[in-house]
């Protein structure tokens, strides 16, 4: 006989037994779900009773008869869900006195319609007395109803209770029956294969089990005999594929090693499970250190971290491959322009195991590429200021003299003029007109001429007192209300202290103009709209923050100065050419255009990082950031 047969003759009756006490539950289940229905209705109608209670005394104190409108509506709800009482505790003989239930209610709306149309006091207190008597005994009756819907719910409940405690009984004795009969069954036989399982785990094949009955353990004891003797056999296979494998994973990963180019395996995670020397020696500098990369994650390789990470694997994912990608990693500091390829590795089956990619160094490459671009950029530069010298220098000579012989004669005349006299005005709008023209002409040769820096160390706190102070001394910040935030014992640095006040005087120049043009409320104060105020700040910090792009200038420390004013702003459309030379916002003769122009080519010199910032209406902020390299830092 099967065993499938034994234990379906052997559950039949435990079958049979859980059937009858599924079948019993289910029958109390569905009784105590009745019964919950109908003591959802007892709460409602003893919640519309209190209602119609709580407006009754309302009304008695009152005597509104906006009351007697909330009383009649919460009877009204009372007679609805009292119609669905009838019947109530007929299960367990304590009848519900529904009739007297629904008389007393209809009583109790009776009088409430006579208080309606009572005019009478003596007679609304006689009725609000018998209206009280007769809400009492519906609370009361409402008290009742609650307490004989619970009824049923407590008799299924404690027949359950005893159901339950027969079956458990009847299972326990079943239980024991069919453990001994598995032991003899099933325990046994299994015993006596595990046994000899264990000596084939331990590489014994000499055990065979014999079989002792007919059933699917007998013949599962045949078919371990035979699985014994073909794992004899193919363990000698085995040993002699495994010498043929080892031999070719050794020459696969010498090619692997011997590569140029970096690879490097992840699991689907992510995480390192492969790298070769190369790409050891490109991260960490050395080979011979793999176990410093195996187990990290690929994201932290890459300068854009976890997000550079994700976007490659769902290209992956979509694609199954990834070609002659260009991005950066990072090390130590360094930051390292790559080439990837990658792809995705793939099981038998189809499911993704990980990922491998085959990366390029493009350092070399990228300092070549940028050579050749400076280079390029030098001989525009060069041809370009060639030109533009020679006109300047041709413009300076024409017009310098001109201008100093109008501005001598100009001045000379007006002292020789005495106040009050016409003339004098108009020599007054002659002597700005010639000094407009020599400025013109000199940011004409400041634009065109590019002169080499005198180097020194420099405090940049110094350089902003002292450009502040020089247009003060002119005059030009009148009405302006500078707050100075200066970070104290400021790093020096290596500059031209003449190139640093031209910046300096030009950003500011610029913040002063702009508030005079049109002043706006302040950003950085709580200060009444139409001040014009001027911050200026300086900070020293490790590291550039998260809104500027990484490069290597600002790999290191380096020193912020920001210029934040509260002018009308520059529009969206004028942002982006600010710095592009001649252009300006002014009208026709009050400038040139070049002044942010020769600030932007000023700090590209140093290799610092400038960044605008304006809102219309709020005000603009103009932030530097100022790298020291290793040899400016004191």
């Amino acid at each position: 006989m099967r065993i499938g047969t034994k234990l379906l003759l052997v559950f039949l009756p435990l079958a049979g037994l859980t059937a009858m006490v599924a079948e019993v539950l289910y029958v109390n289940s569905q009784r105590i779900n009745e019964s919950s229905h109908r003591v959802r209705q007892a709460y409602q109608n003893y919640s519309n009773i209190l209602d119609m209670r709580r407006h009754e005394k309302n009304f008695s104190f009152y005597r509104e008869k906006f009351y007697l409108q909330r009383i009649q509506d919460a009877s009204s709800r009372a007679a609805d869900s009292l119609s669905h009482l009838k019947g109530l505790g007929e299960e367990n003989g304590a009848f519900f006195k529904f009739a007297a239930a629904q008389q007393a209610l209809k009583d109790y709306q009776r009088v409430l319609g006579i208080l309606f149309s009572a005019e009478d006091r003596a007679q609304v207190d006689s009725q609000i007395a018998e209206l009280e008597a007769l809400g009492a005994t519906l609370e009361k009756m409402a008290e009742q109803a609650i307490g004989l819907s619970w009824l049923p719910i407590q008799v299924a409940t404690r027949k359950a209770q005893t159901y339950a405690w027969v079956f458990a009984v009847q299972a326990g004795l079943i239980g024991l029956v069919l453990a001994f009969y598995f032991s003899q069954l099933l325990v046994k036989p299994l015993r006596q294969l595990l046994q000899a399982t264990q000596k084939v785990a331990e590489g014994d094949f000499s055990r065979p089990v014999a079989p002792k009955s007919k059933d699917e353990i007998g013949a599962l004891a045949e078919s371990f005999n035979k699985m014994v003797a073909s794992l004899e056999n193919g363990r000698t296979q085995l040993q002699q594929s495994a010498q043929e494998l080892r031999k070719t994973k050794d020459t696969l990963e010498n090619i692997v090693q011997s590569s140029v180019d970096a690879i490097v395996a992840t699991d689907p995670r992510g995480v390192i499970t492969f790298a070769n020397r190369s790409m050891q020696e490109m991260i960490l500098g050395q080979a011979g250190q793999e176990d410093k990369l195996l187990g990290v994650h690929i994201s932290r390789l890459y300068l854009g971290g976890m997000g550079e990470a994700r976007k490659i694997m769902s290209v992956l994912r979509e694609r199954g491959r990834l070609m002659n990608y260009e991005t950066t990693m990072v090390s130590d500091g360094r930051v390292i322009p790559i080439l990837t390829s990658a792809s995705l590795l793939k099981e038998e089956r189809g499911a993704v195991i990980g990922t491998l990619g085959v990366i390029k160094d493009l350092t070399e490459k990228k300092k070549l590429e940028e050579d050749l671009k400076k280079a390029q950029a030098e001989l525009v530069q060069t041809e370009k200021l060639a030109a533009i010298g020679r006109l300047a220098s041709g413009v300076a000579h024409e017009m310098n003299d001109p201008l100093t012989s109008i501005l001598t004669f100009g001045n000379l005349l007006r002292e020789d003029t005495p106040e009050g006299e016409p003339n004098r005005e108009s020599l007054d709008i002659i002597i700005k007109e010639a000094t407009r023209a020599k400025r013109i002409v000199s940011d004409l040769l400041s634009f065109s001429r590019e002169s080499k820096p005198s180097l020194e160390w420099v405090d940049l706190n110094d350089v902003l007192n002292m450009s502040l102070l020089l247009l003060e001394k002119q005059g030009v910040m009148e009405g302006i209300e500078v707050g100075m935030e200066l970070a104290k014992e400021l790093p020096l640095v290596r500059a031209d202290s003449g190139q640093m006040q031209q910046v300096f005087s030009n950003l500011i120049l610029n913040s002063v103009q702009a508030m005079n043009d049109e002043p706006s409320a302040g950003k950085f104060s709580e200060s009444p709209p139409g001040e014009r105020k001027l911050l200026i700040r300086t900070l020293f910090g490790e590291t550039p923050d998260e809104s500027f792009v990484q490069s290597p200038s600002l790999g290191g420390p380096f020193i912020r100065i920001i210029f934040q004013d509260t002018g009308p702003g520059i529009p969206p459309e004028n942002l982006s050419r600010v710095f592009d030379p001649f252009f300006s916002t002014k009208g026709t003769g009050e400038g040139t255009g070049l002044g942010l122009y020769i600030v932007s080519g000023i700090l590209k010199n140093y290799g610092a990082k400038y960044r605008l910032e304006s809102t219309v209406g709020r005000g603009t902020t103009f932030t530097i950031d100022f790298p020291l390299s290793t040899a400016q830092q004191t």
